[in-house]
Order: C-alpha cells, then structure tokens, then sequence
C-alpha cells in the first residue's frame, strides 16, 4: 500500500491543457466506454469537477458531481501489462487517507474481470444500468436496411416529402451561436415529467464541444431548413474501431429529422468504423426508448463498486 498524505496527490482540474497526456493514457487501453474519452471529461467539468492526477505511473480520474458523490474512475497503469494491482492499491488508499471507502463508478466487465482476480471478494459491484452505453453497428446506421429500421426510412421519408434541406460540416465560427439557441429551444421543449437533472445541467456541456470542437478533434454537422439550423450533432473516434455521438439535437416538430442527421452523419463521417457508441440513457424513459429503437449491438455495461470490508 502506499504511505501517502492527502496533499500527495496532485489533482488538476481538467482542462484543454490537460487534452495530450491524458489521451496518452488511454490510447493503449483503447476504450470504447464513453466517460473515459477526453471530450467527455472536459465537457462535463463544471458539472462533475472532474479532475485527474499522474502518481507513480498511474491515472487516477476524480469526478465530484454531487458534493457529496465523489467517486474515481477505474485508474489506469500507462499499460494494460502493468500491474493493476498496484493501481487499485492507490485508489484504495486515496479514500482510506481521507476516511472513507473506496467508490468506483463506470466499471466495465473487462476491468470487474480484472478487479475480481486480484482481490477477490474485495468488491461488492452493483450493475447501473442507466449508464450502460450503447453501442450500435456503423453500417447498420449508416444503411437502414431490414424489416428493424422500416420505420426510421418512413420517417425519413416523409421528411423528404415535406422539406428541403441544406446538410453542412459543422464550423465552430459559422454554426456555434445557432447551435447553442437550438439547444436552449430543445430544453425548453421539455416538460417537468422528461426534466432530468442531468438535461437541466447539459447547458454547459453543449457550449464547451460547439465552442471547442476543433480543439476536442470532434466533427459534427448541421441540418439547414429555410436558412435555419434546424438539428446539429457532434462526435469523435475514440478507439481503432469505434466513434462516440456526444450530442445529438434536433427539433423535435420536424418529422423525420432525428433519424435523418443520425443517418448522414454516420454515412459522412464514420461508415468506415465498425461500432458507434451513443453513450447512455440516464434513466430517462425517452431517451432510453429512443435508443432502443435502433437495436443496438450490444451494451457497454457499467458497475459501481465498494470495499466488501
């Protein structure tokens, strides 16, 4: 274990200058979960606090989002062939030093396997499913095709029957302030029974990717009706075979218009991938509809963990 006091660990707060050494990090891991990407980290700062630190070779990300919800991402050796005892062991020893047991969040089953192998029966894991990512075929979104997405070519159809258009790479300098009064009209299109605390916080979060895309390395792109910016998306590649959507927003009066900045995004930007992950649900009934309705391949499942003892 390690002999530690508290002001040993230097905990930054994740900013752009922080971009370079952690993707550092992550890139031999090659992660397709959505809360480890760079991008993810640093749009939801001032929401989560998230804050990361280097000791003795391992990183350790510190999220802080409720007060009194301060919880460490898996901590990560530069390799996955380094010991990850020694990295569990540091964690463990962050909480210890402040009185407090060790809580984990956004565990997935590879790195469960890992933890259970080296101390087994240390742990008790708890499955958080609103936090599952989703992660979907890039073909199969890209083409539609099948009896399964019948009805999304209905709604794109339709769409196409009723609008014209203009699809445009999205330029920060050219698309930004739009994107952002887009999404102020989107939060305020939902009721007190879609609310989530997580939407009514993701004001932020938008105006970071749409004002820092470049710097991010994250693409996007922009659905023009009538002159107007009528839907907007934005995401990056996070590993050799995978992209991540961050956000998708689109005026939700305008039939088949979801589906259709989903479908030509992917096809523009990410057909040569192999997987898209559309990150989580939240818990939100919706949300979690919506997703479903694109079959996903498969799910990224998430757990929490606790010192058994």
């Amino acid at each position: 274990m390690y002999a530690l006091q508290l002001e040993d660990i230097p905990f930054q707060e994740i900013t752009l200058a922080a971009q370079k050494e952690i993707e550092a990090w992550h890139t031999p891991w090659a992660l397709r979960n959505s809360e480890c990407h760079f991008s993810t980290l640093f749009m939801w700062q001032p929401v989560c606090q998230t804050s990361y630190a280097i000791v003795d070779g391992i990183l350790l990300i510190r999220f802080d989002c409720y007060r009194d919800d301060e919880f460490l991402m898996p901590p990560l050796p530069a390799s996955p062939m380094h010991s990850y005892r020694k990295a569990l062991g540091l964690a463990m020893e962050y909480f210890s030093m402040r009185g407090k047991r060790l809580v984990m969040r956004g565990i997935t089953p590879e790195i469960k396997e890992r933890m259970e192998n080296i101390m087994p029966g240390r742990f008790i894991f708890t499955r958080e499913r609103d936090c599952d990512d989703y992660v979907y075929s890039a073909e199969k979104l890209a083409t539609l095709r099948g009896n399964k997405y019948h009805s999304k070519r209905n709604h794109i159809n339709k769409f196409h029957s009723l609008y014209s258009y203009e699809y445009e790479p999205y330029d920060a300098s050219r698309h930004a302030e739009d994107c952002m009064h887009l999404n102020k009209l989107w939060r305020q299109s939902k009721n007190s029974s879609e609310t989530h605390r997580m939407i009514d916080r993701d004001h932020e979060a938008v105006r970071r990717c749409l004002l820092y895309a470049d710097r991010l390395n994250l693409q996007g792109a922009v659905i023009r009706i009538d002159g107007n910016i009528q839907a907007f998306t934005l995401g990056t590649q996070i590993s050799p075979d995978t992209a991540i959507i961050h956000m998708e927003k689109a005026n939700a009066q305008i039939p088949g218009l979801y589906p259709l900045i989903n479908q030509l995004f992917i096809q523009n930007n990410f057909a040569h991938l192999t997987y898209i992950n559309r990150e989580e649900d939240l818990g939100i009934e919706g949300l979690r509809k919506a997703k479903l309705s694109y079959h996903p391949e498969f799910l990224i499942e998430k757990y929490k963990a606790r010192l058994a003892h």
